[in-house]
């Protein structure tokens, strides 16, 4: 993807360092036998681009499938991916290579072990999963470290509202055994929720809400949650009060029970998913160990003057390799100038195939690679400064701030 000699040098050094990645979203099935190429397309971001027709398992569908999105970084990093994974030499694929293609997925799948020793390839030594579509699912894999997605909690003003996952916490909380009749009852099961997960092994908790609401949080009183509780209220105001209410709470939670608050922002519903709509949430909470998410993209200018002055905030450039390349070399070089401590940069996939995985792991290391290279040959750092900063974004500041040990 990228030259120049002492990128090349430092590519091939990044691949003998281990790798932390901070987010995932490998569900139950992630490894098992029905996951085929098609499959491995349609559960990728590849699916989010444009597309002049449905996807169907057939090598012509296919190619036909991928034709309006073939420049996206997304659709660049998956297909690397498959080549370099499955033996393909020829960059540009035609119907026969996809069809042996289809047969060679198909076949790797038959092994249980395939899709884990994809990731030890890419480097992964450790992942840390928020699993689709159940929330709290434990793998049996030890690599794995749980991410709690708990943003179904801030609907609790409604025993019939959803998140945007189809998650309902009532339900939830009968699952556990949990009858919620009050709003002390709620607060009980919020606790436990919190709690049970963290006793399993959870090192994190998750919100991606802001693909359903606005992710500013304002401070709510007691009394006004419990009126809310329960009450089914259609006004989008009340609405936002409770979830603002349980959010808060649930920061409050995660130092308490030494857990990270990872939170989405960036691109979703971008109206209301900017970085700085977190400031009160981050600074009314300066015991909790926040991970900004996605390193706020398209506004990494305004996370890096977020980085620059809050102790508590460490940010993930989890996806951004892949929704642009460019801007992650960028990130990575402004990040070590203007951060508030130097071990506070992470990365993760963000994807739901191991493949996808192996192919973001790839263009995240170039980006980094390039960065660190043209500080290097900048005279910014020495050659062992900069791949001490690469450490820190590969395993370091993750092992530091969720305790994993590589």
């Amino acid at each position: 993807m990228f030259t120049g000699q002492e990128f090349l040098s430092l590519r091939k050094a990044l691949d003998e360092i281990p790798i932390i990645d901070t987010h995932e979203h490998y569900g139950e099935a992630w490894d098992g036998p029905e996951t085929d190429l098609y499959a491995l397309f349609r559960d990728s971001y590849v699916t989010w681009l444009a597309h002049d027709e449905e996807l169907k398992d057939e090598p012509g569908c296919l190619l036909r499938w991928l034709a309006p999105a073939r420049d996206n970084a997304y659709t660049v990093s998956l297909v690397r991916a498959l080549r370099e994974l499955y033996g393909i030499e020829q960059r540009e694929l035609d119907q026969q290579m996809v069809g042996g293609l289809a047969e060679k997925v198909r076949a790797a799948y038959k092994d249980k072990a395939w899709a884990i020793s994809v990731l030890r390839r890419a480097g992964i030594q450790h992942s840390i999963i928020d699993p689709l579509p159940v929330p709290g699912y434990l793998h049996e894999e030890a690599s794995f470290h749980l991410a709690l997605r708990s943003h179904m909690l801030v609907h609790g003003y409604d025993r019939a509202a959803r998140d945007h996952g189809g998650d309902n916490s009532f339900q939830f909380a009968a699952r556990f055994g949990h009858e919620i009749s009050s709003f002390d009852d709620y607060l009980a099961y919020v606790d436990f929720w919190v709690r049970h997960h963290k006793e399993k092994g959870a090192v994190a908790i998750k919100s991606a809400l802001a693909y359903e609401r606005d992710i500013d949080v304002k401070s709510v009183a007691d009394r006004d949650a419990e009126r809310i509780f329960d009450s089914g209220t259609k006004d989008p105001a009340e609405q936002k009060k409770f979830g603002d209410f349980v959010l808060d709470l649930l920061a409050k939670k995660a130092a308490e029970y030494g857990l990270v608050f990872q939170i989405h922002t960036g691109l979703a519903l971008q109206a209301t998913s900017h970085p700085w709509r977190l400031m009160w949430l981050l600074d009314n909470n300066p015991d909790t160990v926040f991970d900004l998410f996605h390193a706020g993209y398209p506004w990494t200018q305004d996370v890096l003057a977020m980085a620059s002055e809050r102790p508590n905030l460490i940010v993930d450039t989890c996806w951004l390799p892949i929704i642009s390349p460019t801007a992650a070399v960028r990130f990575y070089q402004e990040y070590a100038e203007m951060a508030f401590r130097a071990d506070t940069l992470l990365w993760g996939g963000d994807n739901w195939h191991a493949e996808e995985t192996y192919g973001a792991a790839l263009t995240f290391k170039d980006c980094l690679a390039k960065a660190v290279s043209e500080k290097v040959e900048g005279g910014y750092w020495t050659r062992r400064e900069g791949l001490r900063y690469a450490e820190g974004v590969m395993w370091r500041a993750a092992g530091r701030w969720f305790g994993i040990e590589t």
